[in-house]
């Protein structure tokens, strides 16, 4: 919400959010995200129809690392329209090594 409320954003065309999913599940909680932003779509004040959508510059990172997510929202601010950037990063090994 501060994206949409001007605090990070005010007046920016694009602004971006980074996750790492511990479990390493990226897909799971792609699924999660988006139905959370569904549900707050007016507070968010999502354009028109939009959701969160698998991003173009999506297939340049998927084969870097697999598993991870990249997608984008368009928010109508009162400031102008803003494009937000999502990207799920799986996180696999933990300290050492060890598996997550």
């Amino acid at each position: 919400m501060a994206f949409t409320e001007g605090q990070y954003s005010k007046g920016l065309p694009a602004g971006g959010m980074l996750g790492y999913v511990m479990d390493g599940r990226a897909g799971h909680a792609w699924q999660g995200l988006e139905k959370r932003i569904n549900a707050k779509r007016n507070p968010l004040k999502l354009s028109g129809s939009s959701g969160l959508v698998k991003s173009g510059l999506s297939e340049a990172i998927t084969v870097a690392m697999t598993g991870t997510h990249l997608g984008e929202t368009q928010h109508d601010l009162n400031t102008g329209r803003l494009r937000m950037f999502h990207l799920l990063l799986p996180v696999r090994y933990g300290y050492r090594g060890a598996r997550v």
